[in-house]
């Protein structure tokens, strides 16, 4: 069996009425506080998609970037944010059933980039990184996509869909959403009468892809129905 993890939610510096700072992750309506460790496990899977052991090494890495000497096990921060719901995985037999599993019922958003947040992203990878103006700049290209990503970007730009409902557009050629309402009892209708399935059609594998490719750009955003 394959499963890969992803990380969801919004980081924030909480402020109390004493005026206390501390690191919270907010998903939807619900706030969470989170210790040093399980911020650097969030952050390390927050546009990613890997596995078990791959989250572990790139959490071992940040360990060591930022000092921070953890006295518990890597395994029990995991489970403490999956139960928080800020961590998500999904099995399956083979890698693109476990990542369909991960993300075929979340939320899709499409990402608005402020100027003034690539610009504080651009001063810290070459002021605090030392990372070389000319690869930074290459990070901050505009990225070229694929009529395939343009097709779904467009969808998603009607309105917030699901994986499963993008593969739905794409297997009826909807290039155009009414209403999420009106769309969703048509799946419904189908799934039921027509035995619809997107785990089936012949077109998840590549949607899938494309959504994958478009998180890990930070593209979109995943979120939780």
């Amino acid at each position: 069996m394959e499963t890969f993890y992803t990380a969801i939610g919004k980081f924030e510096i909480y402020t109390d009425k004493h005026g206390k700072r501390f690191p919270v992750v907010r998903n939807g309506r619900e706030m969470y506080c989170i210790t040093m460790e399980e911020l650097l496990i969030w952050s390390s899977l927050l546009y990613n998609v890997c596995t078990f052991e791959i989250a572990e090494k790139l959490f071992h890495e940040k360990e060591q970037e930022y000092r921070v000497w953890r006295t518990g096990r890597f395994e029990d921060y995991m489970e403490q944010l999956e139960q928080k719901g800020l961590v998500l995985s999904g099995t399956g037999w083979i890698p693109a059933d476990a990542i369909y599993d991960l993300i075929g019922n979340l939320h899709i958003f499409p990402r608005k980039i402020k100027l003034s947040e690539q610009l504080k992203r651009f001063c810290e990878l070459t002021i605090k990184r030392k990372i070389p103006v000319y690869i930074t700049k290459r990070l901050f290209a505009r990225i070229r996509y694929t009529d395939d990503q343009k097709k779904l970007l467009k969808l998603l730009n009607h309105s917030s869909l699901s994986a499963d409902e993008l593969i739905y557009c794409v297997d009826h050629q909807i290039t155009e959403i009414p209403s999420p309402e009106k769309l969703s009892d048509r799946i419904w209708s189908d799934s039921e009468g027509n035995n619809w399935s997107g785990s089936s059609s012949e077109n998840r594998n590549w949607v899938i892809q494309e959504i994958v490719n478009l998180y890990l750009w930070k593209q979109i955003d995943l979120q939780i129905k």
